[in-house]
């Protein structure tokens, strides 16, 4: 049983509400029964090619009532890493936009971070950039580790196929802003006014979702509905709170806790 008094969700996106264009089957009804019945929701991505206005459009064409405010992008959580520093930026346009407005000094000469995201355009002459910046001195920074994302057609690199060029390199590792980070977690439940022991994470990654939200002391429901099967959850050393298949189980656990969904 859940055993909580549970004021707000978080959720992650690719892979536990939708897989491109595609929902997930029964996120988007769980989702407006939460909020009938009060609850509030976010949603933390480690997406940072896409502004939060962009995808909130994109939930809203899904059937989900969804503000920019609903939406933490790991872009949004790199501003506060970066913010009043020379910062090299390999990434999107979106990424290179939210942290100039956060106050970051975007520069190829010598930088004090470089801060590694996903962007398709991405070639070996960005990569040379990265190393030699890390090489000499300059702090390594990244978005996300994801190595992929699920598509409509299969999977996608992520910045983490990235990162692997770079790292076999330069033999370092980078500082993750977003998931496993808790910054974003940090940055809803700031927003939303919650204590972390009146939210849960819902997300289908052990190593991003799961681990954020056990590093944050949040409860955590892993939905098996994108990169995580249940041999992977069965052997992992992080385990979640609850593990589930689907929406309709996350929903008779909701339903456990006392919460009156219509």
């Amino acid at each position: 049983m859940l055993m909580m008094k549970l004021n707000t969700v978080l959720f992650d996106l690719d892979g536990t509400i939708y897989r491109g264009n595609s929902a997930v089957e029964g996120a988007i009804e769980f989702i407006r029964l939460i909020g009938q019945a009060g609850i509030r929701y976010r949603f933390i991505t480690n997406r940072s090619d896409r502004s939060s206005e962009e995808v909130a459009s994109h939930l809203n064409r899904m059937g989900v009532i969804c503000s920019p405010k609903f939406v933490i992008t790991s872009a949004m959580a790199s501003c506060l890493i970066v913010k009043d520093r020379r910062v090299a930026v390999i990434g999107s346009q979106n990424l290179i936009d939210t942290v100039r407005l956060g106050g970051a000094v975007i520069t190829r000469h010598d930088p004090q971070d470089v801060l590694v995201g996903y962007d398709s355009k991405v070639d070996f002459g960005d990569i040379d950039f990265v190393c030699r910046a890390v090489l000499g001195g300059a702090r390594f920074l990244a978005t996300n580790g994801d190595v992929f994302i699920n598509s409509n057609d299969g999977v996608s690199p992520e910045a983490g196929a990235i990162l692997a060029a770079v790292k076999s390199i330069v033999s370092q590792t980078p500082v993750i802003v977003g998931k496993p980070g808790t910054t974003m977690i940090e940055l809803a439940l700031k927003e939303t006014e919650t204590e972390p022991n009146s939210a849960i994470l819902v997300g289908d990654n052990l190593e991003t979702d799961i681990a954020a939200a056990n590093s944050a002391g949040l409860r955590s429901a892993l939905i098996l509905t994108g990169v995580t099967d249940e041999v992977t959850a069965n052997s992992s050393l992080i385990k979640p709170t609850w593990c589930v298949k689907d929406y309709q189980e996350l929903q008779k656990l909701v339903y456990s806790s006392g919460v009156s969904l219509p």
